[in-house]
C-alpha cells in the first residue's frame, strides 16, 4: 500500500521528477515537455496542498510527460520507470 501512495500521490510524484532532473536522465526534449506540463492549467489543486501548488505542478508535469511517452516511446517509459523504481511487475512467461 505504502508504494502505490508513493506512485499516486503528487508528494511522491514531484519526488520522483526532482530525482530524475538532478541525474539529468531526461533529454532536453523531455524538459520540454514538462515546462508544459507544469504551465498547463489544472482544475482545483486537492486542499491538502493548497498553499503548496508547486507540489501539485511538478506532479502534473511528470504526469504529462508519462502520458506522451506512454503514447509515443513506451520503451522510453519503462526506461524512465525504471529509474524512477516503479516498474510494472512483468507477469511470468509460459
Amino acid at each position: 500500500m505504502a508504494k502505490v501512495s508513493q506512485v499516486t500521490r503528487a508528494e511522491g510524484q514531484a519526488a520522483a521528477l526532482a530525482g530524475l532532473v538532478a541525474a539529468g536522465s531526461l533529454t532536453a526534449a523531455e524538459l520540454a515537455v514538462l515546462k508544459w506540463g507544469r504551465n498547463a492549467t489544472t482544475g482545483k489543486v486537492p486542499e491538502r496542498l493548497r498553499g503548496n501548488g508547486g507540489v501539485y505542478r511538478e506532479a502534473t508535469a511528470l504526469e504529462v510527460l508519462c502520458g506522451l511517452l506512454y503514447v509515443t516511446e513506451p520503451a522510453r517509459l519503462d526506461e524512465i520507470m525504471a529509474l524512477i523504481g516503479w516498474e510494472a511487475d512483468k507477469p511470468a512467461a509460459g
